[in-house]
Order: structure tokens, then sequence, then C-alpha cells
């Protein structure tokens, strides 16, 4: 289960938003998983499977411009409300 904001949803499901980042000592995906998208923990809703192609660690200043917008971001700016 990956949890999502809720306005994320619309950019998954319409494929704007392909990729995502999280803060995790070690990952919790793996290549080839599928994941239940959730808006909440304990509901048993979700909106959408996810399936795992890839997973890497990387630093939030080495996103490139163009990995924001896989994120369903319009720019840098934009990513931390």
């Amino acid at each position: 289960m990956l949890l999502f904001k809720p306005e994320h949803i619309a950019p998954i499901l319409d494929g704007r938003k392909t990729e995502t980042r999280r803060i995790w000592k070690k990952p919790r995906a793996k290549v080839g998983s599928i994941h239940l998208a959730k808006t909440r923990m304990l509901s048993k809703e979700y909106f959408a499977k996810l399936h795992i192609l890839y997973v890497q660690r990387q630093r939030f200043g080495d996103i490139s411009d163009s990995e924001i917008i896989l994120e369903g971001y319009q720019s840098r700016s934009t990513t931390h409300d």
C-alpha cells in the first residue's frame, strides 16, 4: 500500500504522475510488486493498483526537472506546498 494526497488521484489515474518519492531508510517496495494506492491508511478503499517498475535512492536536490513532471508537478517550486 502506498499513500497519496487526494489531489494526486487524477494525475495518477490519467498517467501524468508516474513516479513517486518516499523517505524510507529501506525500500518498502520491490520491483515487480503491486501496491494499492490509497488516500487513507486504514481504509479498505483504493483508487489504483500500482506496478513497481524500479526502485532507486535519490537525493531531493538530484531530481531533474523532467522527473519533477513525472511526479505530477509543474515545477520544482510546486513540490512542497
